[in-house]
């Protein structure tokens, strides 16, 4: 379930700053992709039942939904504080977010590398 509200809240905030359709689509691709390729680990790993992970799906889609509506809800009626855009150009854009997108799966590949489920599986393997 955490997955799916990081991964997706990620992609929401990164598709309300990013202008180009083609990596819209592609970051919420990657996204999907994060979220599947973790729950059929869990499954292939044998650390949960098939219930289990689309259980924590439908919760983290319930509160992906809610957690974002409330935001989109926020800064449609409130007004955010004036803030400084030291990246006004669209392409410091865009490198800005594939760079903090990078960092994020650099992260994530890290820690899975801890795991030592994930650990055992490539020994056997």
């Amino acid at each position: 379930r955490r997955h799916l509200t990081l991964c997706g809240a990620l992609a929401v905030l990164a598709i309300r700053s990013v202008r180009a359709g083609l990596l819209r689509g592609m970051l919420v691709a990657l996204a999907a992709l994060m979220v599947a390729l973790i729950g059929f680990s869990r499954l292939y790993l044998g650390v949960h039942w098939t219930t289990d992970v689309l259980a924590s799906w439908s919760l983290g889609a319930a509160w992906l939904s809610a957690s974002m509506g409330a935001y989109l809800l926020w800064s449609r009626f409130w007004r955010p504080l004036p803030e400084s855009r030291p990246w006004k150009s669209a392409r410091a854009r865009i490198v800005l977010t594939i760079v903090l997108a990078a960092g994020v799966l650099a992260v994530v590949g890290v820690a899975a590398g801890f795991d030592p489920l994930v650990a055992k599986a490539v020994s056997m393997g």
